[in-house]
């Protein structure tokens, strides 16, 4: 019983730091956007493209890691960085939620 609560506790642990930075662009979508955002656009989001856009993000990464050594030697390293690492990272943490419409600024 006791080792069902502790997996239980770190499940929940991990959700909630999962979705709580998604949840945070919320209160000042509104702002950034210029019109009201639609609860099924949010509902969109959180369940389906943050968790997707996180597991790219891990994905870009991996793939930027192995491919250091030759982007190192083709002189683009900053260019392999912003395709593969930071442009999931900001649709993943930074745009409001349930912004679709140019979140690759």
């Amino acid at each position: 019983m006791h080792k069902r609560a502790k997996e239980s506790m770190v499940l929940l642990m991990t959700a909630s730091l999962i979705l709580f930075p998604a949840s945070l662009p919320a209160s000042d979508a509104e702002a950034v956007l210029g019109e009201p955002v639609t609860v099924e656009s949010m509902i969109v989001d959180v369940v389906l493209a943050r968790p997707l856009g996180l597991a790219v993000t891990i994905v870009g990464g991996a793939l930027f890691v192995v491919s250091l050594p030759f982007s190192a030697m083709g002189k683009n390293t900053g260019t392999a960085y912003e395709k593969l690492l930071k442009t999931p990272a900001v649709f993943t943490f930074q745009r409001p939620l349930g912004d679709f419409r140019g979140w690759d600024r």
